[in-house]
């Protein structure tokens, strides 16, 4: 049904994606975007819910962790409005997180901190990251596992390392740079 289903998105499975500035909601605070899934879920209070944003700032790296969140998305540059979205994704502790090319917008620099601060925040919460992007070298620095698919079909499937190093026409000189660039 459509409330089990609901129910189901945002708690067992979160979505991070691809434009944060295009997902906020710019008349509301970071804070509240952050705690309204986890209320609305019945998984926290709202006191429970900011304190839990809170420590997800602190995570994040963002500035001013305590603070922070009373900004609303404009007030905020897109790597933070980034990592924001991440703590909202977390925010109900779910199991899966779908990453839906969640760099695309930043520029080499943040991308690169943004994917080792979300790779580190996968990994602390033991929880399953599933990373969509067309970037090898970006699933290089993030991925244990890679599926490439072509035209929907899987081509290839495997260890991230034994799969970079096997494609045709890939450099792996490049791909083990990759895998040490952010570690």
């Amino acid at each position: 049904t459509a409330a089990q289903r609901r129910n189901f998105r945002g708690k067992s499975i979160a979505y991070i994606a691809q434009s944060a500035a295009a997902s906020f909601n710019p008349a509301m605070t970071l804070m509240d975007q952050v705690c309204e899934a986890p209320v609305v879920h019945g998984v926290m209070t709202r006191p429970e819910a900011e304190a839990y944003a809170r420590k997800l700032f602190r995570i994040l790296q963002l500035p001013n962790p305590d603070t922070i969140g009373d900004r609303y998305p404009h007030q905020v540059s897109g790597g933070q409005l980034q990592r924001a979205m991440a703590a909202m994704a977390m925010s109900c502790r779910p199991d899966i997180i779908v990453l839906d090319e969640p760099t695309t917008a930043l520029d080499v620099t943040t991308q690169i901190e943004v994917l080792a601060l979300l790779r580190d925040l996968i990994r602390e919460f033991g929880t399953a990251g599933l990373y969509i992007t067309h970037d090898l070298a970006v699933v290089a620095q993030i991925a244990h596992r890679i599926m490439v698919l072509r035209h929907g079909k899987t081509v290839e499937v495997g260890d991230a390392q034994q799969v970079l190093e096997a494609r045709r026409g890939y450099d792996p000189e490049f791909a083990m740079r990759c895998f040490h660039q952010i570690e």
